[in-house]
């Protein structure tokens, strides 16, 4: 084993490991049916990872790391991100490390003006919920997968980016207020917590919430 190598294992395959120093490394799980799903979703619904041990592969390195960043900080992206994550990882494996799948790139996939509307409507009125991909892509009457290439393709964005857009602009509105407690702004636009809100306005703006109300 070698920093960054990295081993896939199908469901089923029985892999023994030893070693003889102490190692730290992440385990990804996804379940059969949903790599079925974005299986079937190519055309293919005949699908076998093969085994691959000690490679490298950058893409799925990166999807390991910021979900592990992201456990790691408490999750304060919410659902939708994980929810990505997992479809991207799903997608390469079954693009890169299955024999009898290969997911196509569609890249005119678009939504009608009105399907967008309806997705940016539902987001727009449910921020204080902790929403999943799947939830979103229900709105437009699509699988996740096709959803996320659809929605990135028409605004430019994937999905959790919108929806944490929205909430931090949301939350500017609201810290206009002098009178409303800055908890209470942030779970009002869709945070768990205090701490989840000021990491990610102070990522996507540069100040936390404190400041950048002092500054208004």
């Amino acid at each position: 084993m070698r920093h960054g190598s990295l081993d896939i294992v199908p469901q089923g395959t029985a892999l023994g490991v030893y070693g003889y120093e102490e190692t730290e490394f992440i385990m990804l799980a996804l379940e059969p049916g949903f790599v079925h799903q974005i299986a079937d979703e190519s055309g293919k619904s005949d699908t076998e990872l093969v085994r691959h041990l000690s490679i490298r592969d950058p893409q799925i390195e990166y999807i390991a790391f910021a979900l592990k960043a992201e456990l790691d900080a408490g999750c304060p992206s919410g659902r939708v991100y994980g929810d990505g994550l997992a479809v991207a990882l799903a997608a390469r494996l079954l693009g890169r490390y299955s024999a009898q799948v290969t997911i196509s790139n569609n890249s005119n996939a678009l939504m009608s003006g009105y399907t967008l509307r309806c997705v940016t409507n539902y987001i727009e009125d449910n921020l204080t919920k902790d929403l999943t991909l799947a939830e979103i892509a229900g709105v437009a009457n699509m699988s996740p997968h096709y959803f996320s290439r659809a929605f990135r393709k028409s605004t430019g964005i994937p999905p959790h980016r919108y929806v944490i857009n929205r909430r931090i602009e949301k939350a500017k509105i609201l810290l206009s207020n002098n009178h409303l407690p800055l908890v209470e702004v942030g779970l009002s636009v869709g945070f768990q917590n205090q701490s989840h809100f000021t990491t990610l306005f102070h990522k996507w703006t540069g100040v936390t919430p404190k400041v950048y109300r002092s500054r208004i």
